[in-house]
């Protein structure tokens, strides 16, 4: 086996439904035109490289104070009822060799992990799938791997991301990692809750460390900064960091937006040569 195998390919998406036809209208895509052509693109990219299974880290799954919960079954669905509109439906089939190896090897490095049966997606998952197969992703042959966020800290949450690597290579699939997170929700005034001044300069360092690549910024902020920053995806990026743990990225930020008070960054990273200096803890 290759040493280096596993995930070459991660990206950070955001998840707003409004960017999803049939949900948002034309004048909501044309105010956040960035986000949508970032989406495109790099659904494209993801499509590309033909992935055989989709690690996806939401914030919005079940998440625990003191575990992680990787998503177990045959399969799950998901719609957007409860958002008011129902313009397209998924259905996505659970790699449950990659959860069972995954929450093994995630007991045997002391981070708590749990399997738990969970057939309905949330949005953090669907939007994103929304622009995949928009661009052609086929769900019968590729499946899905959902990891919730949990409550545990930040250290937890970058060993999991390399748990989540060492199972990829492992098993010689054709994976893509996906962390899935709006930035903060305190933009503006008329924001979903209201502005605060941690907002902005949350926003600005996520950004210039995911345009750099620069993984241990992700762990600059302490708990009181990111609640007033009302972030989301903090968590979620440092899994992705820990996926990437002693290895250089080529970095790519697409775009980054916040139209109606939430942050959207949509950024690539593709793993390059081995460095030991890129052990974040």
């Amino acid at each position: 086996m290759d040493q280096y195998a596993g995930i070459e390919l991660a990206v950070a998406l955001p998840h707003p439904p409004i960017l999803v036809k049939g949900i948002g209208s034309e004048a909501d895509f044309k105010q956040a035109q960035a986000s949508c052509d970032a989406f495109a693109q790099i659904a494209n990219e993801i499509v590309s490289v033909n992935p055989e299974v989709l690690i996806i880290a939401t914030p919005h799954g079940n998440a625990y104070s003191n575990c992680f919960n990787i998503s177990t079954g045959t399969c799950a669905r998901g719609d957007w009822k409860s958002f008011g509109r129902d313009p397209e439906r998924y259905e996505v089939l659970y790699d449950e060799v990659f959860a069972e190896a995954l929450q093994k090897a995630s007991e045997d490095a002391g981070i708590p992990c749990i399997l738990s049966e969970d057939p309905v997606l949330d949005h953090g998952v669907m939007v994103p799938l929304h622009f995949l197969q928009a661009e052609g992703l086929s769900l019968d042959r590729c499946k899905l791997v959902r990891i919730s966020i949990s409550f545990l800290d930040d250290s937890a949450h970058y060993q999991l991301g390399r748990c989540v690597q060492q199972v990829a290579s492992e098993s010689e699939k054709t994976a893509v990692f996906i962390a899935s997170g709006d930035l903060s929700h305190r933009l503006k005034d008329d924001g979903p809750y209201g502005f605060s001044p941690e907002g902005p300069a949350f926003d600005k360092a996520i950004t210039e460390a995911l345009a750099a690549g620069d993984f241990a910024r992700f762990f600059n902020f302490d708990k009181g900064f990111r609640d007033r920053a009302a972030e989301c995806g903090l968590n979620s990026f440092l899994m992705m960091a820990g996926v990437f743990d002693g290895f250089d990225v080529k970095a790519q930020l697409y775009s980054y937006e916040g139209p109606w008070g939430v942050g959207y960054g949509i950024a690539r990273f593709d793993r390059a040569e081995p460095n030991d200096a890129r052990r974040f803890t």
